[in-house]
């Protein structure tokens, strides 16, 4: 007897899936939450050669390595599941994503108002503008390409991507792995729920707005030249590699990111950050192009505490 197809319902509409996937991969499943996908990024020299990835359902997960349950429990957790439905009707369809602190340091995009988890809120035009082994989907092409077809699956669920939780396989050399799956957007539909204390997760709205006193806003070439496109730098050889791979700059361009970033500080809408004992933080991201290419950029900005100048804190393309 020949599987049942899915009828027409709510929320469902039609959906291009990747069809380079294996035959016996249910998109399906891991798109009504049935199952959960561990993916693992296998590299050589620090480049991703390979991707391991297996679907399991939520007590297979948890049988198998019991240590992930608090990290679904994290996601699973009414605060949440609000937090997903103020980010899309604020901004749009997309998928939240879930990061260490350690695992933001370890691809040098980390910042020092970082909490021990970074919750992102990543809509569909930001997420095809992006590279399939951005660190967005963990540097899994498997990911990348079943993140945005999740999206568009239904209206009732959206998708979810843990970074860098702990993993261990024996037969695999590998430390972590990532995870990729739905959650409906009603809490009461969640049937795995937990009390938790969360380390740290956002409160505050991303309000679009511009940047005070952007037309005095201040880019330090340093930070560019030495930093962000900096290979020899410890951190900022990551950002710098991107901008490399992306782009084709490197730090003989540094000037030329300096005036678009001080033309776009005045000209584009930011989004607010938090405030902390450094100062209020916004995020301001844009289009660079550069020869034939063009990427997305993500700056961020701070006014310091005692000032009212704003200034470049990071830049990086998404």
């Amino acid at each position: 007897m020949g599987k049942e197809k899915r009828k027409a319902g709510k929320g469902f509409g039609k959906v291009l899936i990747p069809p380079n996937l294996d035959k016996s991969f249910d998109f399906e499943e891991l798109a009504k939450g049935s199952s959960i996908l561990v993916a693992c990024v296998i590299g050589q020299d620090g480049v991703a050669i390979a991707d391991f990835s297996i679907c399991l359902t939520y007590d297979e997960l948890i049988s198998k390595f019991e240590y992930l349950k608090a990290v679904t429990d994290i996601v699973f957790h009414p605060s949440q599941i609000y937090l997903a439905r103020r980010r899309q009707l604020e901004h749009g369809k997309g998928l939240l994503t879930l990061t260490p602190k350690s695992y933001r340091q370890a691809c040098g995009l980390a910042d020092e108002s970082d909490g021990e988890i970074i919750f992102n809120w990543w809509t569909l035009p930001e997420l095809k503008k992006s590279q399939p082994r951005s660190y967005i989907f963990g540097g899994s092409r498997i990911i990348s390409e079943l993140s945005k077809p999740l999206i568009n699956y239904s209206d009732d669920r959206f998708p979810v991507i843990c970074h860098a939780v702990p993993f261990k396989a024996d037969d695999q050399e590998i430390s972590y792995a990532h995870l990729l799956f739905t959650v409906s957007f009603d809490p009461s539909q969640v049937v795995k729920q937990r009390e938790i204390c969360l380390l740290e997760r956002e409160t505050q709205t991303l309000i679009e707005l511009f940047i005070p006193n952007a037309e005095n806003a201040t880019v330090d070439i340093r930070k560019l030249r030495d930093y962000c496109l900096n290979q020899n730098h410890d951190e900022g050889k990551h950002k710098s590699r991107l901008f490399l791979t992306i782009l084709g700059m490197t730090a003989r361009e540094a000037e030329y990111l300096q005036l678009r970033l001080l033309e776009v500080v005045k000209t584009n809408e930011a989004k607010l950050g938090r405030r902390d004992q450094f100062g209020q933080r916004y995020t301001l991201d844009f289009i660079l192009e550069w020869k034939n290419r063009r990427a997305n950029i993500r700056s961020g900005w701070i006014i310091e505490e005692g000032s009212n100048i704003p200034r470049l804190t990071t830049c990086y393309p998404l």
